[in-house]
């Protein structure tokens, strides 16, 4: 694939060769022109030098370009003693000269293919093995060829491994920190060793001096907290290229937790009243160790939650979902069984809910047939102590009197996105402005020529919907609304505007109006009147 451009680089045309090899360009206008190859055959190595020809009005120019084939070096991973692909194993490919080409790892063949290389000598370096084999690290020099597919093997020895696993006799969870010593056949100590978060031990490499197989002696020195120790001493065979596993059981001793749930005040939404017991409080108990979450538990009618039987220890206990109409309880209480039996009890609170919306609404107290009027909207807030889904507010245009103008929307201490919609005597509500950003102050021509809207048509609703809004939502600048008052209007007539706003917690809904009338004034025609003739 070869690019063309005009001298000063001016795009002309992309082209590909042919089954020939050939590309033929007619119909190009005189001057001077650049030929770049993009773009190689598979197999062949990219020439990135440009070529120049230059075009007369009449004749034609052949340019030669000349790929060097590609050659490919395949590293290959096996177990040692087996030949079985490995895959998952992590090579470097480097120049002699120290060179970086780049880093592979073997697919499920076991293979890593290498095209695009040049001739000459690369190194190729083992940098990670799948678990329980063991890194070959002797760099391997290969030399590639040019038409040949190099090839460099490296085996992987299988290592002679112990995996213990400690777990609960009653979940069959795995038990973090229990204590081992593993001791050789003569008891030679080998080690001490602790399980780790998900009650393993393992250990590799257990074979020396060329020795096929050993024994070993693993013996329990000190269970975890809140379980009986098992003094048992096993005996295991470990053999060159295998893992030998060994599960040992631990009889849990056991307490539990319970919490009680209250509320911390009278409740407006449910008419529940201070101290009242919360039922659907959903807690989480986690093992202050590890971390792991062992229980879930939910308060019942009488408001106490209470944990299936857990081993003696220190734990987490967390809310992670509320009672309906109730905030989050966040606070993490530490709770500690510490003698067989034990019931750990627990208060917690939870804060009501309290949801409240306000919006204020204010123009001209009298306004004049036949002039424009200015709404001000302020104080539109999430006044709750939680966040609001829904979150809206709402403008009815008093038609019977006014024609809307020009919105400006004002703005809000969130960077939330909104939408901006728009309802007429004809259609429905429709998008007058998507994408906005709330911390932006906006304006619109809002009038049925600007929106251009069929005859007879105007908007007769504006709303803005903000979607979820946090507690203490409000806003910073006003937003405004122009209207036009026909000069047909009737002296004395009350023009009465109505705005809303509201949001939704858990299928709760508030919502605030407000209103403002507005009189309209004509002032009276004057006649002059007729006197009458006195004859002189």
């Amino acid at each position: 694939m070869f690019k063309i451009t005009k001298s000063r680089g001016e795009f002309v045309r992309e082209a590909e060769t042919d089954a020939n090899g050939a590309i033929t360009l007619d119909g190009l206008p005189a001057g001077s022109y650049i030929v770049t190859e993009i773009k190689a055959p598979d197999g062949y190595i990219l020439q990135d030098t440009p070529k120049t020809f230059e075009i007369k009005d009449s004749g034609s120019m052949e340019l030669v370009f000349t790929n060097k084939k590609a050659y490919g070096l395949q590293i290959r991973k096996v177990v040692k003693g087996t030949n079985q692909p490995l895959d998952g194993c992590a090579f470097t490919v480097e120049k002699a000269n120290g060179e970086m080409v780049g880093t592979y790892t073997t697919d499920s063949s076991g293979l890593v293919t290498v095209s695009g290389l040049e001739d000459g000598v690369y190194i190729v370096t083992e940098l990670s093995c799948p678990e329980g084999y063991r890194l070959d690290p002797t760099p391997q020099n290969v030399i590639v060829t040019s038409g040949e597919l190099a090839t460099v093997t490296f085996e992987n020895e299988k290592l002679a491994g112990v995996r213990i696993k400690k777990v609960d006799a009653v979940t069959g969870e795995g038990v973090y920190g229990v204590r081992f010593l593993i001791k050789d056949g003569h008891n030679n100590l080998i080690g001490e060793y602790s399980t780790d978060q998900d009650g393993y031990i393992e250990l590799d490499n257990l074979l020396t001096d060329g020795k096929s197989e050993i024994k070993i002696k693993v013996e329990e020195v000190a269970a975890a907290e809140g379980y009986v120790l098992d003094d048992t001493v096993r005996t295991l065979r470990v053999r060159r290229g295998e893992t030998t596993e060994l599960v040992v059981e631990n009889t849990p001793i056991l307490g539990q937790i319970q919490v009680v749930k209250k509320s911390s005040q009278d409740n407006p939404v449910t008419n529940q009243s201070k101290g009242s017991l919360l039922e659907g409080a959903v807690f989480e108990i986690t093992n202050a160790d590890i971390g792991r979450v062992v229980d879930t538990m939910t308060s019942d009618s009488r408001g106490i939650a209470a944990s299936n039987p857990i081993p003696l220890g220190r734990y987490y206990v967390q809310e992670v979902q509320v009672p309906r109409f109730y905030q989050l309880n966040n606070e993490k209480v530490e709770a500690k069984p510490k003698v067989e039996g034990d019931v750990v009890q627990i208060e917690m609170y939870n804060d009501p809910a309290n949801i409240q919306t306000t919006i204020e609404k204010t123009g001209n107290y009298t306004v004049d047939a036949g002039s424009n009027m200015r709404y001000d909207f302020t104080n539109i807030a999430n006044n709750s102590n939680v966040t609001l889904d829904n979150f809206f507010w709402h403008d009815r245009i008093p038609t019977d009197a006014v024609r809307a103008a020009t919105l400006t929307t004002g703005t809000y201490n969130a960077r939330v996105w909104y939408k901006i919609t728009f309802k007429t005597n004809m259609n429905d509500y429709r998008t007058l402005a998507d994408n906005l950003l709330l911390t932006n102050a906006y304006s619109f021509k809002i009038d049925s020529g600007s929106l251009k809207l069929a005859a007879g048509e105007y908007v007769t609703d504006i709303r803005f919907e903000f979607g979820t809004v946090p507690a203490g939502f409000k806003m910073t600048e006003k937003a405004t609304l122009l209207v036009y008052v026909p000069d047909y209007m009737a002296n004395g007539y009350n023009i009465i505007n109505r705005a809303d706003c509201g949001g939704s917690y858990q299928g709760e809904w508030d919502n605030a109006v407000s209103a403002w009338v507005t009189k309209i004034y004509r002032a009276p025609t004057y006649t002059k009147p007729t006197l009458p003739q006195t004859g002189f």
